[in-house]
């Protein structure tokens, strides 16, 4: 089948692009996919059928609306270009069948959700959360009645948007994870911790529904207390320099390590460095309906994880060893956590066992790619 798909993330940010790299590189040889992707910095990707939207715009909503639009010009460009038997959109570009002149053969619609668009910092709303729960309600009454079919990243996502918006949702419903490629993350490839400290690890976007600042206090305890720590931070967002200048300011640089953005291909081996990894992120509705690549990654790299107790965490590690869960996101209380870690590092690389093999049983890619693929030829 030849497939067109849409979805307004960044494809120049390797670790952003992950599941569409993954799901391209197991479908490649069964279907011709074609994707619209935005750039920031540079007309760069993991395959050559990608088309570019280059955002000039850095305004915050005129971005948004930029972005609509010149992805609407692209897709009628390739709509005519080539005879797509599927059309997969996401919840920016769900309306894009009106775009079709009447009279014209469509082909099947399919609109996808990864996430709230919604909420994303707090579970209060606020005049942009509102008008995006507008925008997400008629997304999903319009796929009902115009698509062809629907897909969620997870159970929780489905369940509490039909519960929120109370709609009845397109008959033709299928659930894709996140997912990890357990060849390449595989720990038997990597070296392990050579250092004298405690390594905790994160990696990711670095924006403040993270709780990456918790994290770093959490860091200031385990000084206090001479826990000879120190946690590695891989990535960049918008609070990375306000933490740098804290840590700058406290002079703690021993026990936080920046190593900013990198690319995805070094991303096991760093995981692979640590003794435990660390997602302290708050109890929001936006956390309860994800599947976290990261998690997955530590998972299969067979690393315990520190997590805050959310229900979907629960449900991926099945309440293992592999996973160390804490009531909040306290500074104290992820303080506590690590301590704990550290005074069983002689177990957590057994304790980490149980995480590769959950993922390998429920979340490898090769099992998502293969059960989607039948959805869309059912279709």
């Amino acid at each position: 089948m030849k497939i067109l798909w849409i979805y307004n993330v960044c494809v120049d940010t390797e670790t952003h692009i992950t599941t569409w790299m993954e799901m391209y590189n197991h479908l490649k040889n069964l279907h011709d996919i074609h994707f619209i992707f935005p750039c920031e910095r540079k007309k760069e990707g993991f395959c050559q059928n990608i088309t570019f939207v280059r955002y000039y715009i850095k305004i915050p909503y005129l971005k948004r609306i930029y972005g609509i639009f010149m992805t609407s010009i692209k897709f009628l460009q390739l709509f005519y270009k080539t005879k797509f038997d599927i059309v997969i959109t996401d919840i920016w570009s769900f309306f894009f069948p009106l775009l079709i002149p009447q009279g014209v053969k469509l082909p099947k619609f399919i609109m996808d959700l990864r996430t709230y668009v919604f909420n994303v910092n707090t579970n209060t709303n606020k005049p942009r959360d509102i008008l995006e729960q507008l925008w997400t309600k008629l997304a999903l009454k319009f796929n009902q009645r115009k698509h062809n079919g629907i897909t969620f990243i997870s159970d929780e996502l489905r369940d509490s948007l039909q519960r929120k918006f109370n709609l009845k949702f397109n008959k033709n419903c299928h659930i894709w994870p996140s997912g990890v490629n357990t060849t390449f993350f595989n720990p038997r490839k990597y070296r392990k911790n050579e250092n004298e400290k405690f390594i905790i690890f994160f990696h990711g976007e670095m924006t403040s529904n993270r709780g990456l600042v918790e994290s770093i206090l959490a860091m200031q305890i385990l000084k206090e207390k001479n826990i000879p720590a120190v946690l590695h931070l891989v990535g960049d967002g918008d609070i990375v320099q306000n933490l740098k200048d804290y840590v700058c300011k406290q002079h703690f640089y021993d026990y936080v390590k920046f190593f900013g953005r990198c690319s995805y291909q070094r991303i096991p081996e760093l995981i692979a460095t640590a003794d435990v990894c660390l997602m302290a992120y708050p109890a929001l509705n936006y956390w309860e309906v994800n599947v976290p690549l990261k998690l997955l990654e530590y998972m299969a790299m067979e690393k315990v994880i520190i997590l805050t107790t959310l229900r979907v965490f629960e449900r991926i590690t099945k309440k293992k060893k592999c996973a160390i869960f804490i009531p909040n996101n306290k500074p104290e209380t992820i303080a506590d956590a690590i301590i704990y870690a550290y005074q069983n590092r002689r177990k957590l690389s057994e304790w980490g066992k149980e995480g590769r093999k959950i993922v390998a049983e429920a979340f490898s890619w090769d099992r998502i790619a293969h059960n989607f693929s039948i959805f869309l030829e059912n279709l």
